[in-house]
């Protein structure tokens, strides 16, 4: 069986091998499109000379049909760029990938929000279970099953913050499911993977060029440039880039950083380093030498691939021009990488070796030729804990949920609006009345009618303001109900 195995995966390797050769070689030798057919020609052999001669001078493009075309020099098959569009455009290619994901194909469905899809999914339990990525996800919920033509509702039954997984839950039993074998190997720098679809042909192929291991979340990033020179006990700013963090939080140029969250910092290396290490939206206490004086101020981190849109516009074209990268695509306990080209709309789902045998979930869209996937040894240990059901969305975000709720109480107990409202109402419309009175006065009492009308104009205003702060607060409070909702549902 094993023998069977290894000379089933040598074929379809030789297989590609061919294919990837044989493909631009027939590009090469294909005649252009633009160019015509050459014809056999009538002429005899007898023809005069002039008369070639002539024919020649009216149909020069025969000349250049007998040219041969100069060799253009073939890129090297392992390269990534040929990989990231040729794998997946070649659909012959992907056809001698059939029999590898014939099997997880029928455990492997489509997550839509509506009939759109989201990502795609891997049943994992006959029950109805369903494994995906879960910052994807949007409700209302709908998977479409093997072999179905009808979607059915979806509700979410786990999520894991950790590795950005979630298991859904249909009204199906009987499901074939999928088995996640944590002792099966991760695939080794080089190995051929597939990313089966729900019918047909896999929806990429790849070959493994990281093996596993850690995806460290995104360092913090605070929109400045230091200088390379040093300086006295410290780092100077050379550049503050503006509507950034440092910019926000009133950094200047030619201040001298020396210190971020008590911790001294003498030079660039430390600097970054201590930076680096904070995620985005941390918040950092940094002390600057400002005129000779220190002072400190508080910079939120922000996320370097969010922030400066125009710029960081220029240096992804590359890693975007094929389709989005998922929103979560950092901060994973362990993945390898793989050129698969896949979209953020086509993670979720299991990858395969050459053997069939599922090593993986594809968990997030990386660059143009980058997807990363969860290993057997993290996604077991992930479906058993999920199974459990004590991870629904309502239980991992119970503390951001509790903090939303007293923030709502506390609004609601401390706010009459609606007495303060009344009050000025009725303030407003006592100095309306003396000032009519007045008014009806004698002369004399002139700068007491004038004072009434002050009294009236700054109530107007103080009704005005107040009412914009109503406003206000009704806004805000629908917000952290929605926020509410969200945490509770794990649905947005």
């Amino acid at each position: 069986m094993k023998y069977s195995k290894k000379l089933s995966s040598l074929t379809l390797f030789s297989a590609l091998l061919i294919a990837l050769v044989a493909s631009p070689l027939a590009a090469q030798s294909a005649p252009p499109k633009d160019s015509p057919k050459q014809e056999k020609s009538a002429t005899p052999k007898t023809e005069k000379p002039a008369e070639k001669k002539q024919e020649d001078k009216k149909s020069p493009e025969k000349k250049q049909e007998t040219k041969k075309p100069e060799a253009k020099k073939q890129e090297p098959i392992s390269t990534r760029s040929r990989a990231s569009s040729f794998y997946k455009e070649n659909s012959q290619l992907r056809k001698l990938f059939e029999p590898v994901v014939a099997e997880a194909k029928q455990h492997t469905v489509s997550v839509l929000r509506g009939t759109r899809r989201v990502a795609y999914g891997v049943i994992v339990d006959s029950t109805g279970l369903i494994l995906t990525k879960s910052s994807e996800l949007r409700s209302p919920l709908k998977c479409r099953l093997p072999g179905r033509k009808e979607p059915v509702d979806a509700t979410i039954f786990g999520i894991d913050p950790e590795t950005d997984l979630a298991l859904l839950k249909v009204n199906e039993t009987m499901l074939p499911f999928q088995r996640f074998d944590p002792q099966y190997k991760s695939p080794a720098v080089g190995s051929w993977v597939a990313v089966p679809d729900t019918t047909g042909s896999p929806i990429s192929i790849g070959v493994v060029s990281v093996g596993d291991r850690k995806i460290p979340p995104a360092s913090g990033f605070m929109g400045v440039q230091l200088a390379q020179a040093p300086s006295k006990n410290g780092v100077k700013v050379d550049l503050v880039m503006p509507g950034l963090p440092a910019d926000n939080a009133g950094v200047k140029v030619n201040d001298i950083i020396i210190e971020v969250n008590g911790v001294k910092t003498p030079n660039r290396v430390k600097l970054i380093e201590v930076v680096s290490k904070k995620r985005p939206g941390s918040k950092i206490d940094v002390t600057v030498v400002r005129d000779g004086k220190n002072k400190k101020v508080q910079i939120v981190l922000g996320d370097r691939e969010k922030l400066n849109a125009r710029e960081q516009a220029r240096s992804n074209q590359q890693n975007t021009m094929s389709g989005s990268r998922s929103d979560r695509r950092k901060d994973f306990p362990l993945a390898f990488r793989h050129d698969g080209y896949l979209v953020r709309t086509e993670v979720g789902g299991p990858v395969v070796d050459l053997d069939g045998k599922v090593v993986g979930i594809n968990i997030a869209r990386g660059g143009r030729v980058e997807s990363l996937a969860l290993p057997n040894s993290i996604v077991f240990g992930v479906i058993e804990k999920l199974k459990t059901g004590n991870f629904k969305p309502s239980i991992v975000n119970k503390g951001k949920i509790e903090l939303i709720e007293k923030q709502l109480t506390a609004m609601e107990k401390n706010t009459k609006l609606d007495d303060k409202k009344l009050e000025l109402r009725q303030e407003y419309e006592t100095q309306e009345a003396i000032a009519d009175q007045l008014k009806k006065t004698i002369e004399n009492i002139q700068k007491q009618i004038d004072a009434a009308e002050k009294e009236k104009k700054a109530a107007q205003a103080k009704l005005k303001k107040l009412k914009t702060e109503r406003d206000l607060f009704e806004k805000n409070r629908k917000e952290l109900k929605k926020q509410l909702e969200r945490l509770k549902t794990g649905m947005g």
